[in-house]
């Protein structure tokens, strides 16, 4: 029994000197999240199409940004850099169908309604927070500090979380086969009650058709040159200009 026992203490003893060795040769400072797969294939520009719904399932209908969700555009400029990723996002949304603007008419930016769309801007920053591709760090909406955790799910799926105050209010699941495709679905929840579901497909472009695309989209959808850029994802100004907004150096 007692050569039992000195296995045991051995054994876990070992083990937990491992682990402690583990951490201590983990340079998270130094990280090249390039070294991931997942990582490797998020890098660069991404041009979506994407779906948002509410808790009723239907697509969101906002008063407050008077513009359709059910079909909309995303361009996504996602920088992989050493230990750190930087994502700034647009979304363009098209001019609100008629029927909505007789009974709301009210828009915000310079347009007007149903004959002009509109624009929003996204902007996300993570760091490593171990070796195995995990990431964390705070996101600013409403006036308020949401905490995100993002974990690997092996070379073709990607994990990301949101929290309030230690509760979850979203769940996004990005899947990445490989082939400059990327679908990502969210779950939207507030108080453990479900608020909105996501469905967006995207896929990988050059930096010179990104912005080629986008100028097409932005005419496509009629937007007027003083409201490019021109909101944050609380539909307030964003005081920045679009050249400000892509800059992540």
């Amino acid at each position: 029994m007692k050569n039992v026992l000195y296995f045991v203490t051995a054994v876990v003893s070992f083990l937990v000197f491992s682990a402690k060795a583990g951490a201590e040769d983990c340079d998270v400072a130094n990280l090249d999240l390039m070294s991931f797969p997942a990582w490797e294939r998020e890098n660069g520009y991404w041009v979506g199409e994407y779906t948002l719904m509410g808790a009723d399932g239907n697509p969101l209908a906002s008063p407050n940004w008077n513009y359709p969700y059910d079909h909309y555009a995303g361009f996504i400029a996602l920088q992989v850099k050493g230990n750190s990723i930087t994502q700034r996002n647009v979304f363009l949304y098209p001019p609100q169908s008629e029927a909505v603007c007789v009974t709301n008419a009210a828009v915000l930016g310079a347009g007007e309604c149903g004959v002009n769309g509109n624009e929003k801007i996204f902007s996300a920053a993570q760091s490593a927070t171990d070796c195995s591709g995990g990431l964390s760090g705070p996101f600013f909406q409403y006036g308020m500090q949401l905490d995100t955790e993002t974990r690997l799910i092996g070379d073709d799926t990607v994990l990301y979380q949101v929290r309030l105050n230690g509760d979850l209010t979203q769940n996004q699941l990005t899947s990445l086969p490989g082939n400059g495709t990327r679908v990502r679905t969210a779950q939207g929840l507030y108080a453990g009650n479900p608020t909105y579901a996501s469905f967006y497909r995207e896929r990988k472009v050059s930096r010179e058709e990104f912005f080629a695309l986008l100028d097409a989209k932005r005419i496509e959808y009629n937007i007027l040159a003083a409201d490019h850029c021109g909101f944050d994802n609380g539909n307030q100004p964003s005081g920045v200009t679009c050249e400000e907004h892509f800059s992540m150096d």
